[in-house]
């Protein structure tokens, strides 16, 4: 599956684990941490196994508004949440949040994302090399995390 990028990155934070669960595993709160989410709309209230969620994406100054279709294909409360698009999508993309205790006062997400790299192609108008999406995708995954590590944290 070369065609797919596949990134994972975790962290800890100093936060327990129902308050870490509880904000990962709501997407609304997305564009908080995710810098290219401009808005996240979800069906139901809360996350749950079926649940259908659209992200609103920016890919670039060509692209300010792509839209990704997603379903919940597995919630274990205080523990994981896994989405992946729909089969209409163009691009697949799959996202997974594992959260875990270190004690009681501090949780390590994990977080994984895999996405077809024809994504790239279609925000920039051309292909990258495969190595390059994957040190730029590993930088944002990065990130994302400090983010949501200083949100959760303050």
């Amino acid at each position: 599956m070369d065609r797919i990028i596949d990134i994972t990155g975790s962290i800890i934070i100093k936060k327990e684990l129902k308050q870490v669960f509880e904000y990962v595993s709501n997407y609304r709160n997305d564009k908080f941490w995710r810098k290219p989410i401009n808005e996240t709309a979800i069906n139901t209230n809360q996350i749950e196994k079926g649940s259908l969620i659209t992200e609103d994406i920016f890919l670039s100054s060509k692209i300010p508004h792509f839209f990704s279709n997603y379903i919940c294909i597995e919630y274990q409360p205080y523990k994981s949440v896994i989405i992946e698009t729909v089969i209409k999508d163009e691009f697949w993309s799959k996202n997974t949040r594992l959260v875990e205790a270190i004690n009681d006062s501090s949780s390590k997400i994990t977080y994984c994302y895999q996405v077809d790299i024809g994504i790239v192609k279609h925000g920039l108008g051309f292909s990258l090399p495969t190595f390059l999406v994957n040190l730029y995708t590993n930088m944002e995954m990065k990130m994302y995390l400090k983010a949501l590590k200083r949100i959760l944290e303050e």
